[in-house]
């Protein structure tokens, strides 16, 4: 069985010593950065739409270039999921002085997703509780983003409706950051749906006047509409959530 765990960055970082742990260096189509970690921008990538979707590019990478991994995974520079049964506390934050190292709090090692070859289909963070999903986007963001989303779904994907409708206006709680872990064959069939709905959206470049912060759309985005595509799909598979360890 294999287990990869790619570690979206956009800078070089002490990457956990841990095999599964990949670096990817996002947008790095467009990055001048001296690096030995990987890059989005090999093989089929959208590397260049790194600006709008975030961590995203990695996703979108490990979906279309990754056919030997078993077990595939996502996680952050600064974010990893913690240890369920198996901890690694190798992981290290090297701070200005590069000759000191400081112990952090531990995180899962690789063996600690082996269960997923079993009967667990998809580790995800635990939901973190926003009040309504629709108003919480509203508080942040341009609402009109996600009636955009919902035409998309509509014309797209109108089985998700209900499950949408449902996620948007009657949930209180999102996964956040587009972490997750989870069997290759189910992360698959979440991006092929995801992609098809994010990408033609982007190509409306509907956004092109916003702040560069409210330009990572699609990474605010799919984290909620991971929502609706998990409870839609809810009787099909069985999921896990798991805290997440956060280093600042």
């Amino acid at each position: 069985m294999k287990v990869t765990i790619y570690t979206a960055c956009h800078e070089n970082f002490q990457n956990p010593i841990d095999n599964i742990y990949t670096p990817m260096l996002c947008g790095k189509k467009n990055k001048n950065i001296v690096t030995n970690f990987m890059g989005d921008d090999t093989g089929q990538n959208i590397s260049d739409l790194n600006y709008c979707f975030c961590e995203l590019t990695a996703l979108y990478w490990m979906w279309k270039n990754d056919k030997t991994s078993d077990i595939v995974g996502l996680s952050h520079y600064r974010r990893f999921f913690a240890k369920k049964t198996y901890g690694n506390n190798l992981f290290y934050k090297t701070p200005p002085n590069p000759d000191e190292k400081i112990e952090r709090e531990e995180i899962a090692a690789g063996n600690d997703f082996d269960y997923l070859m079993g009967d667990v289909d998809l580790v995800v963070s635990l939901k973190q509780d926003v009040g309504n999903v629709l108003h919480n986007y509203r508080l942040y963001h341009n609402i009109d983003d996600m009636f955009l989303v919902e035409r998309m779904i509509q014309r797209l994907h109108p089985e998700y409706m209900d499950a949408y409708r449902f996620f948007m206006r009657e949930e209180c709680a999102i996964y956040r950051y587009n972490m997750f872990v989870g069997k290759k064959a189910v992360v698959d069939r979440y991006c092929e749906w995801l992609f098809s709905i994010l990408l033609p959206l982007a190509d409306l470049k509907f956004f092109n006047n916003y702040t560069d912060y409210q330009k990572r759309i699609f990474g605010f985005i799919s984290e909620r509409i991971m929502g609706v595509w998990l409870l839609h799909n809810r009787d099909k598979l069985l999921i896990e959530e798991r805290p997440v360890v956060e280093f600042l």
